[in-house]
């Protein structure tokens, strides 16, 4: 009776979140995206910086500032951090 719809893909697990993951940039490339992934203001990245907190922001000699996703959402669950 139904034999000329075509098949559905497979759903994925509730808790597969690979193509979310895939998506999402391993590298932060400037203080405006990485202000934007914290949702801070492009100033406090640079505030971190110039005040040497303990955030996992880095500078290339004369390429910008850099930061890795996986370091900075360790970092916001570090309860070190909590307080700033």
């Amino acid at each position: 009776m139904f034999e000329h719809l075509p098949t559905p893909p497979p759903a994925q697990p509730a808790g597969d979140h690979r193509s979310t993951l895939a998506a999402r940039p391993s590298r932060l490339d400037g203080a405006d995206a990485i202000a934007a992934y914290l949702g801070k203001p492009a100033r406090w990245v640079y505030q971190a910086r110039e005040r040497r907190w303990r955030v996992p922001i880095r500078k290339a000699d004369g390429l910008g500032l850099y930061a890795f996703v996986d370091e900075l959402d360790a970092w916001q669950r570090d309860p070190a951090t909590l307080a700033q």
